[in-house]
């Protein structure tokens, strides 16, 4: 499509607007569309298809009860104890707190128990109660069979006479009860509910043939409603954390989609044909999510960046749309170069030439502006190529990995 049919007058004066009926969607850089969260899917897709199944499935949770976040809302502001009140105090507190696990703890291989932490992927979520909570895919140095052989998940009430800490964590923050509105209450015929609670009894930890989860030890009756934790994890977060083994059987679809499906939207008649207009009129947001949005706090992360190439035929092929004022310089090229026009429009060097179409994006950096002293080369669009400090082990082409 030519930039004459691209462009518009606008109705507030005499300038020119990009035509939005042709070209509107959510940019992908707004958290909270669609869009945002189909392409985070694809990473963890990525993620799971190089490194394989992750070692553990964790989810920590926002806890109203932590001693140093009553002492700092009790004695600031207006006092108010409700977290969904203080969101920026609730916020600020949640992100400090689960930096210092990661840190100190999950990244640290003589404490975590697991060895080397080698990949994560990290996305927080909001309940319906507004509450924020952590999911986390974590890659570690030791496989599951040796996790198993050290206990690292517990399924079991401690003993409160050996470990009077724990046991009362595990009391306070572990213990399931069913609600219909949240996991289904008990199912026939098995009288479980959907998060598999009342669990079975076991002598040991183990993975049924087809079962997605692993069966952990739970030798009495009241270890068959303890959530499955870690017990350091535990005494350091000291709130709700669930810890699990990852099995293979049908897991990585389902952890991609679970780990990055959307937040709920309200059922609203909204007349608009504008799908921006759309979604943000229909969205539905608590307080802390919005204040975490508001600060630009990161709701999802990976250590491993993936690359997106397209190999459908030009005609076949979507296109970026240049600014207005570029459009008006350069009518003649509406449209940003695709990966594919950059690689034929590669640097006349022994390294970029060399490389075939998935490599050259593997191993180099396309950038529109140079990036400091680092060695590099113009393309014959005027884009910057630069190697790679870390080379990307996985590629995605529309879904299809190479």
């Amino acid at each position: 499509m030519p930039a004459s049919e691209l462009l518009q007058q606008s109705t507030y004066g005499p300038w020119s607007v990009i035509n939005e009926k042709l070209t509107t969607a959510i940019p992908h850089f707004i958290r909270t569309g669609s869009t945002y969260f189909a392409e985070n899917e694809q990473k963890t897709k990525a993620m799971l298809g190089a490194y394989g199944i992750s070692t553990l499935f964790v989810t920590l949770t926002f806890s109203e009860q932590w001693p140093a976040y009553q002492k700092i809302i009790a004695s600031t502001g207006s006092r108010n104890t409700l977290p969904s009140d203080r969101p920026w105090e609730a916020v600020q507190y949640y992100y400090e707190r689960l930096y210092w696990i990661k840190s100190q703890f999950l990244r640290n291989p003589k404490l975590s128990g697991f060895g080397m932490l080698k990949e994560l992927i990290e996305r927080q979520e909001f309940q319906l109660r507004g509450a924020i909570h952590s999911h986390n895919l974590l890659w570690t140095e030791k496989p599951v069979d040796k996790l198993i052989e050290a206990s690292f998940v517990r399924a079991d009430i401690p003993d409160p006479d050996l470990e009077p800490r724990l046991h009362e964590l595990v009391m306070k923050f572990q213990i399931h009860s069913c609600r219909e509105d949240l996991c289904g209450g008990p199912q026939a015929p098995t009288g479980q509910c959907r998060k598999g609670f009342p669990a079975p009894l076991s002598p040991i930890t183990h993975l049924e043939q087809g079962s997605l989860r692993y069966t952990y030890k739970r030798t009495s009756e009241v270890d068959r409603w303890v959530v499955p934790y870690n017990a350091k994890l535990l005494l350091l977060w000291e709130g709700h954390c669930n810890v699990q083994y990852c099995t293979g059987t049908g897991l990585a679809s389902y952890i991609s989609k679970y780990v990055t499906k959307a937040e709920p939207k309200s059922l609203l008649n909204v007349q608009s044909s504008n799908y921006t207009t759309s979604h943000l009129l229909a969205r539905r947001m608590g307080s802390m999510e919005c204040m975490v949005l508001l600060q630009s706090f990161k709701i999802f992360n990976t250590t491993s960046g993936t690359i997106y190439l397209p190999t459908s035929l030009p005609a076949m092929r979507t296109s970026t749309v240049k600014p207005v004022y570029l459009l008006e310089q350069d009518p003649d090229n509406p449209y940003y170069a695709d990966a594919l026009e950059k690689y034929f429009a590669r640097p006349d060097a022994e390294g970029p030439q060399s490389c075939t179409y998935f490599e050259y994006f593997s191993k180099y950096l396309i950038c529109k502006t140079r990036k400091g002293t680092r060695q590099g080369w113009q393309d014959g669009y005027g884009y910057y190529v630069h190697p790679r400090s870390k080379v990307f082990l996985r590629i995605e082409t529309y879904g299809e990995p190479y």
